[in-house]
């Protein structure tokens, strides 16, 4: 049973893995989800769910490896296409689960967190590349040619560093009381919140950056008019 079940996290995580359209992500997650809530196939759980952050982060350093300066440096279609689609994995896995210590491994300072690499091809978003604005892609159905948008990756990238600062709050809103490693979280997360802010206001409003249009309307909708800011903005820390 228990290599039929391993099995079959396999085959869910190649399709999480290797797809890019939302129609295939969302459902996957959700299998993921129910997979999660198997307490008694926790082992098998912890190991497989460790393993896609692993790739991930793999995909993620090679996408970026040989850059100094990600913020612009040149990415071609391809390359864009994957981190796009990295991004929207990225975001989808963080909805449902915190990735704190994922995003801010750096084995030391020996390499870059995610959160620094996610956070510096955000800022390619003040630079307003229409190729990493708007990319779509067609693909043959049955009866149809149907085109797909591919989730933009600066936006999805700005998603993910959205959600892992709530996540972050949540953890402090929970304490009881605040011990050494409370506080530095405390001082990291301020830090991270309030470059995040600036950033945002910047994007949607802003007159300092070359914003794309659809990084500015993005920011506008789904991070303001929807109120996702809310949970960063009003708290008390």
């Amino acid at each position: 049973m228990l290599k039929s079940y391993a099995s079959l996290w396999d085959d869910v995580a190649k399709q999480f893995l290797s797809h890019s359209s939302l129609h295939v992500l969302a459902p996957a997650m959700n299998i993921i989800g129910y997979f999660m809530e198997a307490t008694s196939l926790s082992n098998t759980n912890s190991t497989k769910i460790l393993e896609i952050e692993d790739e991930l982060s793999s995909i993620l350093r090679d996408a970026v490896a040989g850059r100094d300066e990600i913020e612009i440096a040149s990415f071609n279609e391809d390359e864009v296409l994957s981190l796009s689609a990295l991004c929207t994995r990225l975001a989808i896995l963080s909805g449902t689960r915190s990735m704190i210590d994922w995003m801010e491994e750096d084995e030391g300072g020996k390499q870059s967190s995610a959160w620094d690499i996610l956070n510096a091809l955000t800022e390619r978003g003040r630079l307003g590349y229409k190729e990493e604005a708007t990319v779509s892609f067609h693909t043959s159905g049955l009866s149809e040619l149907t085109s797909f948008l591919c989730p933009k990756m600066v936006e999805q990238a700005l998603h993910v560093l959205t959600l892992h600062i709530i996540w972050k709050a949540k953890c402090l809103i929970h304490c009881t009381e605040q011990t050494a490693a409370d506080i530095r979280l405390k001082d990291s997360l301020l830090g991270q919140r309030q470059a995040l802010i600036e950033k945002l206001v910047e994007y949607a409003v802003g007159t300092q950056s070359n914003t794309a249009d659809s990084v500015r309307r993005a920011v506008r909708i789904y991070h303001f008019s929807n109120h996702f800011l809310s949970p960063i903005l009003l708290l008390g820390l």
